[in-house]
């Protein structure tokens, strides 16, 4: 985390830094935290296909299965060929069907 911090001292709009800062934060499951680092990610590239499908599981992992749904469902539009971004889909529609 804190060499992450330091590239983002330096340059706060740096994407690399900036998604692997949100990666790490949900690998500790802090998802809301990790949600601000993509969502700063997608601010400057919008299609940014990590950020989004990082988005896209911690969106998943916090039950928001309705949100989770439309980030996924945004990736394969980007790229109808990202199996990770289709199998979560299917997780994400079995959880919505089920609640």
């Amino acid at each position: 985390m804190k060499d992450f911090d330091e590239v983002l001292k330096r340059d706060p709009e740096n994407v690399p830094a900036l998604n692997n800062k949100g990666l790490a934060l949900a690998n500790l499951g802090k998802y809301e935290e990790a949600i601000q680092y993509f969502d700063a990610v997608l601010k400057i590239k919008p299609d940014h296909i990590n950020a989004l499908y990082n988005k896209g599981l911690a969106l998943s992992n916090l039950k928001r299965y309705s949100e989770a749904f439309q980030i996924f469902n945004k990736v394969l539009e980007i790229n109808p060929k990202y199996t990770p971004a289709t199998k979560a889909m299917v997780r994400v529609l079995k959880e919505l069907k089920n609640s």
